[in-house]
């Protein structure tokens, strides 16, 4: 996981916020969902979700990175809604918790 969260960190969050992706896969409306069991109140993720449920695999949806900021929980680890959930999973979450931290337990 240390690998997976300095990859975020020393190279995705540093790309431009219009920077396209490009799935590999196309997991959107699992990511989307999961997402949103992290943070139920985020309405990009529930209008993403929206957006895209039930489209054509074969045409995956591309994003930006601007918008992954606004609805993927691994971009949003200093989000107090997404601790306070992470919390209720992990009681031994520390008071401040650092961003690696939340990451993996993510």
């Amino acid at each position: 996981m240390h690998a997976l969260y300095r990859t975020f960190v020393d190279q995705l969050m540093r790309l431009p916020a219009a920077t396209r992706v490009f799935p590999g896969h196309d997991y959107i409306e699992n990511n989307l969902a999961f997402s949103l069991s992290r943070e139920p109140d985020n309405g990009d993720a529930a209008a993403w979700l929206e957006r895209v449920r039930g489209h054509d695999p074969a045409r995956a949806a591309v994003t930006t990175l601007a918008q992954e900021w606004l609805f993927n929980s691994f971009f949003r680890l200093d989000n107090a809604r997404i601790i306070a959930g992470l919390r209720e999973s992990f009681p031994d979450l520390p008071e401040a918790p650092d961003a690696e931290t939340v990451f993996t337990r993510l």
